[in-house]
């Protein structure tokens, strides 16, 4: 091991370590803005859904209603 030269990358010198620059606020900005926008229609059918769930619950209490009245009439 002794003997051996370890060289620094070649673009290690140019790297900038003091923050966020604006191009990359603005690419970090446009992404979450992206993922947002895309991810509230997957909420609208979500909660479409759950209505549409709670409706067919309802007519299929209604429909089970009408059967046991009609079959109690039958009787």
């Amino acid at each position: 091991m002794k003997g051996q030269n370890f060289q620094k990358g070649k673009y290690v010198n140019y790297w900038n370590n003091s923050g966020f620059t604006l191009i990359e606020a603005m690419a970090a900005l446009s992404i979450f803005l992206m993922i947002v926008f895309f991810i509230s229609p997957v909420f609208q059918i979500m909660m479409d859904n759950r209505d549409l769930k709670m409706r067919v619950q309802q007519m299929e209490w209604d429909v089970f209603c009408s059967q046991a009245k009609k079959r109690s009439k039958d009787e």
